[in-house]
């Protein structure tokens, strides 16, 4: 299955809508529609479509694609893996394909005690993107590469037709060995991907700890 996570709501009506499912949108056997009847179907989408009676759709407080953030996370895990007490969530969730293997298990959960940890760890990892936080310039010069790396491999697999899959085959020690010293020259770039994939990490915490709820992963 694809990559997916979630925070559920904590709504005391947390119930789905009457006619709220994908089978009930309205017309949906009809293959031209007539101006009214498109403003009708524009509107179920936009109110009714998998909404639930708390105003949250599906019943989510947020939901979305964690590709990005699983691709920082095992970044991350790279570059400390010689400091495994550092940004320990982090290191957690880089390792998932390892973990799920071991489980037998394609969902891995974060408790929103462990979300408060995560949150912090997102928190100094954008000031020290921003030259303002604790982690040295060395390991900040070493997370943008292996993400450079990343990003490139990405690219390669797209380029060659194939569905993109997490670094197309290639290892990623493979990638840290072959000039991890080197410094990206679109490094701007990189820093933005990183920032953007630590905003989503707040996304989720904030979500979690206001619900109380866990972040679901879903692979």
């Amino acid at each position: 299955m694809g990559k997916w996570a979630q925070v559920r709501c904590h709504c005391p009506n947390r119930i789905a809508l009457p006619k709220s499912g994908l089978s009930d949108r309205p017309f949906a056997r009809r293959r031209h529609l007539t101006a009214a009847q498109q403003r009708e179907v524009e509107v179920w989408e936009r109110d009714t479509k998998l909404m639930y009676e708390c105003g949250h759709r599906e019943g989510m407080l947020f939901q979305g694609w964690p590709g990005k953030i699983l691709e920082l996370c095992e970044a991350i895990r790279l570059v400390f893996i010689d400091e495994p007490d550092t940004f320990e969530i982090c290191m957690r969730l880089g390792a998932w394909r390892s973990a799920c293997s071991a489980s037998m298990e394609e969902t891995m959960t974060l408790s929103a005690e462990e979300a408060e940890l995560w949150q912090l760890e997102a928190q100094e990892l954008i000031a020290s993107l921003e030259l303002k936080g604790s982690v040295s310039f060395a390991k900040l010069r070493s997370l943008i590469s292996v993400m450079w790396r990343f990003e490139i491999a990405a690219e390669m697999n797209v380029q060659r037709g194939l569905e993109q899959t997490w670094l197309g085959g290639y290892s990623s020690l493979a990638l840290m060995k072959s000039g991890s010293e080197e410094f990206p020259d679109s490094n701007e770039k990189i820093v933005e991907i990183c920032l953007l994939a630590l905003e989503d990490i707040n996304k989720f915490c904030a979500a979690s700890i206001a619900s109380g709820k866990p972040i679901e992963f879903y692979f």
